[in-house]
């Protein structure tokens, strides 16, 4: 039986620097792009107006596809709180966190 790679994902363990973060974080502002695209449809749609049920799918896939880009954001951001990545401390909040974050990349 071959390996089902999302299992061998899971495995793998990762490691994430502030460059993942900064990608992860770049990727949740994408859905300000995707609901200006979806506000386009709605109002210059050559084919006409969405239909309700058109319009509830799109905001409902458009909403769970930002909870997977949230998750995953929290994910590279838990892991590097573990890993205590050299910069971090064992007792640290989110906003200490991102601000030493901000101030190394401030430094390069």
């Amino acid at each position: 039986m071959g390996s089902n790679p999302i299992e061998a994902a899971k495995k793998e363990i990762m490691k994430y620097d502030r460059f993942n973060l900064e990608e992860e974080i770049q990727n949740v502002w994408q859905t300000k792009d995707d609901l200006t695209a979806i506000a386009e449809r709605l109002y210059d749609d050559p084919d006409g107006p969405m239909t309700e049920d058109e319009i509830g799918n799109v905001l409902t896939g458009l909403s769970e596809l930002h909870e997977t880009r949230m998750k995953k954001l929290w994910k590279v951001f838990e892991t590097m709180v573990r890993q205590k990545n050299s910069f971090l401390t064992e007792e640290v909040t989110m906003a200490d966190a991102l601000d030493k974050i901000v101030d190394d990349a401030g430094k390069e």
